[in-house]
């Protein structure tokens, strides 16, 4: 397990002694993942997140590694195409710095040998030119998903410098765009303490195809509702929100998927990130809803 989240569910004391009472409350951002099509999505961000919420005080992290993914949509559109080299800082900084203000605005670029270096050594060991596919896929994932983690883990930094939870963490990746305006609902996820349970995470309830390969279907988180009295088995990645903690949790849950893998755990079953995230919200008893007036699409 993550040594922020052992930090965090062991001890109460780190939490209760950050300020809970803001005049505003305020709202994380979190943006992981590959960073590819931004530029094309930020106006989203923009217009359909933080416009749409004014009443919340929005921070964003937007964490990274330097390689620019230029793989093809289904519609054989490449928007990455038009940067070439590797992704710079002040790159995601002039996107981004529009939207909140610049003291509100992090941005973490890792070095690709960085993020490679803090794979456990049997995964590097599986990496060469010759590996299978399956091989280069999961060591793939696990860094994507190890982003999660650390992005959560240079939040929670923040937080405690600046000794305030944040209300809600909203968990997206740079290629996602709205397709309408997402009203986060506090009652939905975080109506109760902030630090302590039940918690809940909430996740789209479909997915819109675009210019990615990915189907609705495929994506949809299931089964869920809108209540949360179902226990899903499969909880898409894509975007959530939930309490600083809850969140914390699930990025533990994504990361599991590494650690698995490093240890050869994996069963037919569980070679799904999104199975094992299900399995981690379960253990967790975190529960997940689904909320259909999310409508989003990944933009490739």
């Amino acid at each position: 397990m993550l040594l922020f989240v052992l930090i965090l569910l062991n001890s109460q004391l780190v939490l209760s002694d950050l300020v809970l009472e803001r005049k505003k409350k305020t709202a994380a951002i979190l943006l992981t993942g590959h960073a590819r099509t931004f530029a094309f999505t930020s106006h989203s961000l923009r217009e359909n997140l933080v416009k749409s919420n004014r009443n919340l005080d929005f921070w964003l992290f937007a964490f990274t590694y330097r390689t620019r993914d230029s793989r093809r949509g289904s519609d054989k559109t490449n928007h990455t195409a038009s940067h070439g080299g590797p992704i710079a800082k002040e790159e995601i900084y002039d996107v981004y710095k529009s939207i909140v203000p610049n003291d509100h605005l992090f941005v973490y670029v890792i070095k690709d040998a960085v993020m490679k270096a803090e794979m456990p050594s049997v995964l590097r060991k599986q990496m060469n030119p010759k590996a299978p596919y399956r091989i280069k896929h999961r060591f793939r994932l696990s860094m994507i998903f190890r982003m999660i983690a650390n992005a959560y883990q240079y939040m929670h930094k923040i937080e405690r410098e600046r000794n305030q939870l944040f209300n809600v963490v909203i968990k997206l990746r740079f290629d996602l765009i709205f397709l309408n305006p997402f009203i986060i609902r506090l009652d939905f996820c975080c109506a109760g303490s902030e630090i302590k349970p039940p918690y809940t995470i909430v996740v789209p309830k479909n997915f819109t195809s675009g210019s990615s390969h990915l189907s609705p279907k495929q994506i949809k988180t299931r089964p869920c509702d809108s209540q949360g009295s179902l226990r899903p088995t499969w909880v898409q990645d894509h975007m959530a929100y939930g309490t600083s903690l809850a969140m914390a949790l699930y990025a533990n849950g994504t990361d599991q998927y590494m650690r698995l893998h490093a240890a050869s755990f994996f069963s037919p079953s569980l070679h799904n990130a999104e199975v094992i995230l299900a399995n981690v919200l379960k253990t967790y008893s975190i529960s997940v809803k689904c909320d259909p007036a999310i409508k989003y699409t990944i933009l490739r």
